[in-house]
């Protein structure tokens, strides 16, 4: 029985095909694009990531000074050791001045003939011209800028019906406005280096794989991440001709907000490693090779489940843990 329903359905594809040569053609030339392009996809991933040579980055931006926001721990400190080692001065800004005082030392015993400079500034709070107007004045301060990093973030797990205005609004004012101010505060300079000094400058930005996996107890930190890629998307449309601005959308990176238990973590050196290697090549970046591939899998949608219940089982083990 099974070879008669074989023989029926050869028989009708091949008159079918016989009938519809034309259509026949099209359905394989689709066929040979579709593998084709998937191929030459995962063989440009494969060679940017793996083989293509990174930019000497202090010769690109001619050295100067880096900012980098929340730049005590996690992936601001990632960057601020990173930035450290290619040679580049440090403009280090966060609101507790004895971690500030002590990365400062730490980088100093690593990398002695750099100049390091410390804005202490707590961004937990609503934007008002009169607020920040102490920041703006240090960055005015500041000399030869080069690179700006909008690291500074916070997060918020907790269903959005249990989460208190304060949580949400803190997440608001710690991913949004700093990222947003940042730029309008240094974007002139940046352009001015680049436009009437012929030296390039860069704006990184990060923003996270939440933007792509949108998962429950992640409302505010999920809507807040859209917003910072959108956001360096444009501003890469409209002054990419002489700023690099680059985004990135890392997942998990060990912190004070993930620890070291958390699916696919890694370390915030390593990231930024990876991201650093894509700096002037891209404008949007996973970072490390490992968020590339977890973000690609857990968009589908049965692999996504698998992942919100691990995320939930870490959550409540982190918990359990503080109680």
């Amino acid at each position: 029985m099974l070879s008669d329903i074989h023989d029926t359905v050869r028989q009708n594809l091949e008159s079918f095909g016989h009938k519809h040569t034309h259509l026949m053609a099209a359905f394989c030339l689709y066929g040979a694009y579709t593998v084709g392009s998937t191929a030459l996809g995962w063989s440009w991933r494969f060679f940017k990531t793996f083989l293509r040579p990174s930019k000497n980055l202090f010769k690109r931006y001619h050295g100067g000074y880096v900012v980098v926001t929340g730049a005590t721990n996690g992936l601001g400190l990632g960057y601020a050791r990173k930035f450290a080692e290619k040679g580049f001065n440090l403009v280090l800004v966060a609101r507790n001045s004895e971690k500030l005082n002590t990365v400062k030392s730490e980088l100093l015993r690593s990398h002695p003939d750099i100049d390091i400079k410390l804005i202490q500034f707590d961004f937990d709070k609503p934007y008002t011209e009169e607020g920040y107007a102490s920041l703006k004045e240090s960055l005015d301060m500041m000399g030869d800028i080069s690179v700006l990093v909008n690291n500074v973030g916070a997060i918020g797990t907790n269903l959005f019906e249990d989460m208190p205005i304060d949580i949400i609004t803190r997440v608001m004012n710690v991913n949004l406005i700093p990222q947003v101010v940042m730029t309008k505060f240094l974007l002139p300079r940046l352009l001015r280096r680049s436009k009437e000094e012929g030296k390039r400058t860069a704006i990184l930005s990060v923003s996270s794989a939440a933007h792509y996996i949108r998962l429950p107890k992640s409302t505010m930190y999920s809507c807040t991440k859209s917003f910072n890629k959108t956001f360096s998307d444009v501003i890469g449309k409209e002054y990419g001709k002489y700023i690099d601005v680059m985004v990135t959308t890392p997942g998990p990176v060990i912190s004070n907000m993930v620890n070291e238990k958390a699916p696919f973590v890694i370390t915030p050196e390593a990231h930024a490693r990876w991201v650093l290697s894509d700096l002037g090549y891209n404008t949007e970046t996973f970072g490390h090779y490992r968020h590339w591939m977890s973000t690609t899998m857990f968009r589908l949608p049965l692999l996504g489940t698998q992942f919100i219940k691990m995320r939930d089982r870490y959550l409540n083990d982190k918990s359990k843990s503080s109680n």
